[in-house]
């Protein structure tokens, strides 16, 4: 994503649109609103990753871990909204292969 600024911030300008209230702090968000907003497009990128390491099944586990245990909103947001995070990362180019 530094790799990519300009398109890391206008992903993160139509998640505000999507998600204008997000969390900050342990456990559910990152340290401030734009870490948040950040953490969605990392933790998708992250579990995209993780399935074509270690296939879905392993991967949803990793995943669903996760989701209970830090950023515990960002990762419920990337596993029920992800279809339209993907749309969204896929629009800035900033999909990992």
């Amino acid at each position: 994503m530094d790799a990519h600024r300009a398109q890391t911030e206008v992903a993160q300008d139509e998640l505000r649109k999507l998600y204008p209230k997000v969390p900050v702090g342990y456990s559910e968000g990152a340290q401030d609103q734009e870490s948040t907003y950040l953490h969605l497009i990392d933790c998708y990128l992250e579990m995209i990753a993780d399935q074509q390491l270690m296939g879905a099944e392993r991967a949803n586990k990793v995943v669903d871990f996760w989701a209970g245990d830090h950023y515990t909103w960002v990762y419920k947001t990337v596993i029920r909204d992800e279809k339209t995070i993907l749309g969204i990362i896929e629009k800035q180019h900033l999909r990992i292969n």
